[in-house]
């Protein structure tokens, strides 16, 4: 099963606006970026089995900014999932984009969990979301975990400061279940591969622009927009592979 996750898109309402960091970048197009990656994933989509949008698809999330991005997706004509990420409205994109709590496929249950929390950049979750993660990990399948935030360190302070809030307790259940392979993530606007405790973490890079790792504080790299593409397979194993688009 081949799966492509786009993450951090960081959409307007019009795709006119620019965005500004400041003194830290030129101003620029997060739409034009997105479009860049958009055009690879047309080229992709046949051989594609699922996308997977991985949180902040909003930088100015009103419903148009959703609306707008629904079509486009659906375009694709591949099953598509999205979850929410700090900057999104959750609300919105239950009403105007795909969800599920999670989906099985072939020999892999993918589980998306809502890590975002209104009014806060870094990451949550509740008891009772955890305690539904529990009940969605008793199954014999593969199991591949999509998130917005990073539950564990990824070696940046400033992004490290902004990861999972007690994270220890994602840990810690997750690791009683052997059939979890992945944990698959956005958020940090770079490419990350880890393992540990025989579980692989992903970070995956953004459809508008990077971060460079290992940093202090925020420093912007001028790799292009990209994308993950992951292949799962029946025996619990994958192949990754990170794409910038040209």
């Amino acid at each position: 099963m081949k799966i492509i996750q786009i993450s951090d898109l960081h959409l307007y309402t019009s795709p006119n606006s620019l965005m500004d960091m400041g003194s830290y970048s030129a101003p620029f197009s997060t739409e034009q970026s997105f479009q860049r990656v958009y055009a690879e994933l047309l080229q992709a989509k046949n051989s594609t089995d699922l996308l997977i949008v991985s949180g902040d698809i909003a930088e100015e999330p009103s419903k148009v900014t959703y609306q707008r991005l629904a079509p486009q997706l659906s375009a694709l004509n591949i099953p598509y999932y999205a979850i929410a990420g700090n900057h999104d409205r959750p609300e919105y994109i239950k009403n105007y984009l795909q969800t599920a709590e999670y989906i099985d496929r072939e020999q892999w249950r993918i589980i998306f969990l809502d890590t975002s929390k209104t009014g806060y950049p870094d990451g949550h979750l509740s008891t009772e979301q955890l305690e539904r993660l529990e009940q969605s990990l008793q199954t014999d399948r593969h199991i591949l975990i999509s998130m917005h935030h990073h539950p564990i360190p990824i070696h940046s302070q400033w992004m490290d400061d902004l990861r999972l809030q007690s994270a220890e307790h994602f840990l810690t259940l997750i690791q009683q279940y052997p059939q979890v392979k992945v944990v698959l993530f956005g958020h940090i606007h770079q490419a990350f591969d880890e393992t540990h405790n025989n579980i692989r973490y992903l970070g995956t890079v953004s459809t508008c622009i990077q971060f460079h790792a290992n940093q202090q504080k925020m420093r912007f790299s001028n790799q292009a927009p990209g994308y993950r593409e992951i292949h799962l397979y029946d025996d619990g194993s994958i192949q990754t592979t990170i794409h910038f688009a040209s």
